[in-house]
């Protein structure tokens, strides 16, 4: 039931949907029978509507094309405006405002580019050659700001504003209090790694400007006339900077042309000059460049190449020079000094001077360091040559230190200075090895070269005693310099303790050459007994007394001769000549006291002892002690005195005998005798003419090396003085036989004469002297001690206070004269820069201010440091060399050698005091200010009152 009662409910519900459907059909049908209408009716209304259509797209493509017109032709017009802008910018110029002439420039070039892409336009060629017409005008104008621009600006650097850009431990303060260091020479290791403050070279508000218009120029295509304005400018501003600094452009032959002291100062400034020029002026240079140049690398390169290879040209060509000039021991210092700075400086030049077109710069640098290290090395090799080699002939007539050992061992000793430079030069340039080894082995090739020269020298003394004192006094200043210097510890033990064995070998062999001789005198040897047999034990009887006395006589004369030719040498160590003088003493005094003690009464005993016995131990021990002072032989040969004493006495006797015998066959004294009377009258009237000829005629060679007083000197006057021991005979002889004067005119007469010829001849001899301060000081000593023995004799009586007077004069006048000629070089060095000589150095004129000027009044700001020490080192070396040379002259009178002490005293002193207080502190305060800054004054006073000792030639000349 249930099934079917839904059967039925299906079925019911089926009809009904297909009567839905046929009537949706039918509804369909409908529908499309509407829809087809209206097909119809559209079909025809789109036909009635296409002409519209068409002319409404036609009116719509006429305002596009009019809306194109319109902006091309606004585009074109806007190119005119700017056209006509950038002309009124272009003839007004750039000089009011140059940022709007550089945007006026980049709009012509906007302009030309347009109808250059746009040529169909009507005119556009016109309009093209009218822009380009513009724009080479505006680029003209361009050049020339550029060029007007970088001149404006573009100043050479003074000095003082360089002096601002160095370390404060390199410049001088505002206040003068400055830190003290040297601007050239051995330089301190601060120096490379101080701070630098480059200069101000171009504004640095105008640097972008420059940057703009040089972008402008190589965007135009004139990299070339970038060039020759930039090149133009900046290096004749860059060449006279370094020319107000003091750089001098110097050939080759300019330099060889130079004395050395010259040359040395222009080294000094030289390194002091490297030393701003790279670290200031070329760094500044190159900032510079970069900035103008900025974008464009290879032009920045190639300009700052071109501006600065003249300017470093003149300063590696005087370098160059020096290395490349003939070498000589004295050039050594200063070719470190050379190689120090090239070292120092050679990272900076690396950094400042880089790329390719900077590369023949770097090489000519990298150059000149090689050429000085080999030149440094060269003089290395000459230098130990030279020393082999050396054929001076300065006469050492004492035995003393020679004058090339002291030079060579102070130059050895100098070069320890330098140590850290030798060893990092023989580390670069040498033949591998350890530089320290290097090192030592060049000092002892120099010292082993000194050594073989000495021992050349020694062979030319004929007293082989002298020849082993020689070489015991150098080989021992050798040792003793070595041993308080570095050098010991560079050449060893084991080099100090074998040349000190030398020195001991050479003191013995003296010892035995010159005393072993005497010893066999005061032997008991030889002497015979009255057996025939000799003398032994203690047993003196039956002694040959005429042996005895023989052998006294011989000891006397041999010590007489001993003592007085080894008085006169010289063991300048106080501790060696003693040490000498005890082993001398040690060998000879108990031999001697021995002899005396055994043979002395067999003599004393007899008449005239005193002849034979002339010395007691005590006598010797005392004679001993004035050993090795190096006395001068100042006594006379008397010989021309006594021929006269002889002469005199046989004209008494013959005048006695013939107013004595009055029996007429003494009466009758024949005429021969008469004649030989006469005859010995006219020999002694000769004898005065001969005496005065020869003393005139003198041309005695010998050398008073020290300027004292001659042994002619003292031998004339000691002659004069004895002849007034007969003044009464001599007056009597003029009285009797002379020309009718009065005696006393006669006597005076002669006497001046031959005074006048004594003086003529020392004015020749004085001549022979090269140093004209030293030969005032010969003829001052001699003069004096003439006016000093006729004061304190008779001869004052009969030549008058007139002659005395005259000849005190003559005495101050040649004092004056050495006084200026030795010392008004000195003291102006605390007074002018250039000079050489040393009162000159302790002035302040030419100490050049920061604005070039002198230094006037008290002030010192703004003096130039580098100047100021290069004076104290000028005035060292000066005084170094006047004390060394003139302590080793002598003044033989004390007062007299007080007052000139006192002299150069009131001279020196004064400057030098006034010299250092005002400049002393800008030097005192830095490092290695004792190299300048070497004396007090007190020091000057000291050293002052050892001049005129005649002192041995010890210390070196450099």
């Amino acid at each position: 039931m249930a099934v079917d009662s839904r059967m039925d409910l299906l079925s019911e519900r089926a009809v009904l949907m297909r009567e839905s459907l046929q009537k949706s059909q039918t509804i369909t049908d409908n529908v499309v029978s509407i829809l087809g209408s209206f097909d119809s009716r559209l079909s025809a209304l789109e036909s009635a509507m296409r002409p519209t259509q068409i002319r409404t797209h036609a009116i719509r493509k006429a305002h596009e094309n009019i809306d194109k017109t319109l902006k091309s032709a606004e585009v074109i017009l806007s190119q005119f405006d700017l056209l006509r802008q950038a002309e009124t910018k272009v003839l007004k110029g750039p000089h009011e405002d140059l940022e709007s002439y550089l945007e006026a420039i980049a709009q012509l070039r906007k302009v030309i580019r347009y109808f250059s892409s746009n040529k169909g336009f009507k005119n556009s060629d016109g309009v093209l050659n009218h822009a380009n017409s513009l724009l080479a005008k505006a680029q003209s104008k361009l050049e020339e700001e550029f060029k007007q621009l970088l001149a404006s600006y573009s100043k050479a650097v003074e000095p003082d504003r360089l002096f601002d850009g160095l370390p404060n431990s390199l410049r001088p303060s505002a206040d003068g209090e400055g830190n003290g260091k040297a601007h050239g020479g051995h330089h301190n290791d601060d120096s490379e790694t101080a701070a630098y403050t480059l200069p101000v070279l171009i504004p640095s508000r105008v640097l972008p400007l420059l940057h703009d218009l040089a972008q402008q120029m190589v965007q135009a295509g004139h990299q070339q006339l970038l060039l020759q304005i930039y090149r133009e400018t900046r290096t004749f501003v860059l060449e006279e900077s370094l020319r107000k600094l003091g750089v001098e452009k110097l050939s080759k032959e300019d330099v060889q042309r130079m004395q050395w002291e010259v040359l040395e100062a222009k080294i000094g400034n030289w390194i002091h000059f490297m030393r701003i020029a790279v670290k200031l002026l070329f760094a500044g240079e190159r900032q510079v460049c970069d900035q103008i140049f900025r974008g464009f690398d290879s032009l920045s390169d190639q300009c700052f190449a071109e501006v600065t290879v003249s300017s470093v040209s003149m300063l590696l060509s005087f370098g160059d020079a020096i290395a490349r000039s003939k070498r000589s021991p004295e050039k050594l210092f200063v070719l470190l000094d050379m190689y120090e700075i090239m070292r120092e400086l050679h990272s900076e030049i690396e950094t400042i001077f880089k790329g390719k077109a900077c590369l023949e710069i770097r090489n000519s640098a990298t150059g000149l360091t090689k050429r000085l290290a080999q030149t440094a090395q060269e003089t290395f090799g000459d230098f130990e040559e030279a020393v082999e080699k050396d054929a001076t002939k300065t006469a050492v007539l004492d035995g003393t230190v020679h004058p090339l050992t002291s030079y060579v061992i102070n130059y050895v000793k100098f070069l320890f200075d330098y140590q850290a430079t030798l060893k990092q030069l023989f580390s670069e340039f040498g033949n591998g090895d350890d530089s320290n080894s290097q090192l030592a082995s060049v000092t002892m090739r120099i010292m082993q070269a000194l050594q073989n020269n000495l021992e050349g020298k020694s062979k030319q003394y004929k007293d082989q005693a002298l020849t082993h004192l020689f070489l015991m006094n150098n080989i021992h200043y050798m040792v003793r310099s070595v041993r308080r210097s570095e050098a010991k510890d560079l050449l060893g033990d084991d080099w100090v303790q074998r040349h000190r064995r030398v020195v001991q070998q050479h003191a013995n062999l003296y010892k035995r050459t010159a005393w072993t001789k005497i010893l066999q005198t005061s032997s008991a040897q030889g002497l015979t007994s009255s057996g025939g047999g000799s003398v032994e034990g203690g047993n003196s009887s039956g002694v040959s007394r005429g042996l005895l006395k023989e052998r006294f006589k011989m000891f006397n004369m041999q010590f007489d001769e001993l003592h007085q030719r080894q008085s006169q040498w010289t063991v300048p160590d106080t501790e060696l000549r003693e040490s000498l003088r005890l082993a001398v003493a040690e060998v000879l005094l108990p031999a001697y006291r021995s002899f005396l003690k055994r043979f002395g009464p067999l003599v004393e005993s007899g008449k005239n002892s005193q002849r034979y016995i002339k010395y007691t131990a005590e006598d010797l021990e005392r004679l001993l002690g004035e050993l090795f002072e190096g006395k001068s032989m100042n006594e006379p040969r008397r010989l021309i005195i006594i021929i006269i004493i002889i002469i005199i006495v046989m004209v008494m006797i013959i005048m006695w005998i013939m107013c004595e015998w009055n029996d007429e066959d003494c009466m009758k004294v024949d005429e021969d005798k008469l004649d030989y009377y006469y005859l010995t009258l006219l020999i002694v009237f000769e004898t005065f003419g001969d005496f005065e000829e020869a003393v005139e005629k003198d041309a005695t060679k010998t050398a008073v090396l020290d300027g004292t007083v001659h042994p002619l000197t003292s031998y004339v006057i000691n002659y004069v003085k004895f002849l007034f021991d007969y003044q009464a005979t001599l007056k009597q002889l003029f009285s009797e036989f002379g020309n009718g004067d009065d005696s006393n005119s006669q006597l005076a007469s002669v006497t001046m004469r031959i005074m006048q010829a004594f003086q003529n001849n020392l004015e020749g001899k004085s001549k022979q002297y090269k140093d004209q301060a030293l030969t005032h000081l010969f003829l001052m000593n001699n003069i004096h001690y003439m006016v000093r023995s006729v004061r304190r004799s008779e001869a004052k009586d009969l030549l008058g206070d007139d002659w005395v007077q005259r000849h005190r004069r003559v005495v101050q006048q040649h004092a004056n004269l050495y006084k200026r000629t030795a010392w008004t070089k000195v003291r102006p060095i605390c007074l002018t820069l250039y000079t050489k000589n040393i009162t000159q150095t302790s002035s302040a004129q030419g100490l050049t201010s920061s604005g070039g000027g002198s230094v006037e009044g008290g002030n010192s700001s703004g003096v130039s440091r580098g100047l100021l020490k290069e004076r104290f080192n000028m005035f060292n070396m000066q005084f170094d060399e006047l004390h060394q040379r003139q302590s080793q002259w002598t003044v033989p009178d004390t007062e007299l050698r007080e007052s000139l002490r006192l002299a150069v005293a009131e001279v020196l002193l004064p400057a030098y005091r006034s010299f250092l207080k005002r400049f002393g502190p800008l030097v005192e305060s830095g490092k290695n200010s004792q190299r300048y800054i070497k004396y007090t004054a007190e020091d000057l006073e000291r050293l002052l009152g050892e001049l005129f000792e005649g002192k041995s030639m010890n210390e070196p000349r450099r």
